[in-house]
């Protein structure tokens, strides 16, 4: 079975394209063209340097979860940067890398996430995965467009990464980073960064362009969406 959007090979019982994240139709469905209430999404632990380093050090990094599903690749979580060693590579025995490792697996568990068999979340070479079982009733998400070297973007980070708290068990927040997959620049027509997509139901409701000009602006628009039909 090939993927209807890219035109790849799937995987045995696959609900979604691994190239390019499109859903696969459930053939005992009439609707089957919409079903996307229960699928899986994958995603690994992986890490990449974000400083570069001197003569005695190897600079620093961070780890997040590259991820796919059926809102194609995006960036599950993310840790604080770390330092690698002399030789620009992790060192496992470093505490603040430990935590820093620590940190993004705690993240993903909290947000529904497992280890996938063979792998384990202690390891620094894990894998996860985990079922969506229904996107209906009060619950949004958030797919928010972001690369590293855009004005606004590290600002925008650190708003989003507030909001889970402050609407417990309501929010998914997905991050895209166009620098990774450019493709999801054309997929949603995106218009710039940092860009937030607001979809309720699997159904996009609203967008928004740019920093938020005032302080709370994305909450009001998190309450407004949750509170309507």
């Amino acid at each position: 079975m090939f993927c209807a959007g890219c035109g790849k090979q799937l995987e045995k019982n696959a609900s979604f394209c691994a190239n390019c994240g499109r859903a696969v139709p459930n053939p005992q469905r009439s609707d089957a063209s919409s079903d996307q209430t229960s699928m899986s999404e994958i995603c690994e632990v992986v890490w990449e340097q974000t400083g570069s380093g001197g003569i005695f050090s190897g600079g620093k990094a961070r780890f997040y979860a590259r991820a796919i599903g059926y809102g194609g690749k995006f960036v599950a979580a993310e840790s604080e940067e770390f330092r690698l060693n002399g030789d620009g590579v992790i060192d496992q025995n470093d505490p603040k890398t430990s935590a820093a490792h620590g940190s993004i697996v705690n993240k993903l568990i909290q947000d529904g996430w497992r280890p996938v068999d063979g792998t384990t979340a202690i390891g620094f070479d894990c894998k996860f995965k985990r079922t969506i079982l229904s996107r209906e009733g009060t619950h949004l998400e958030i797919y928010f467009f972001f690369n590293n070297w855009a004005q606004g973007c590290e600002s925008a980070a650190a708003i989003l990464h507030s909001l889970p708290a402050l609407f417990p068990g309501q929010l998914t927040i997905r991050r895209f980073d166009t620098d990774i997959d450019a493709g999801a620049i054309k997929q949603f027509k995106i218009r710039g960064v940092p860009e937030f997509i607001f979809l309720k139901s699997g159904k996009e409701c609203e967008r928004f362009l740019g920093l938020p000009p005032r302080p709370g602006q994305l909450e009001e628009v998190i309450r407004r969406l949750l509170q309507s039909g």
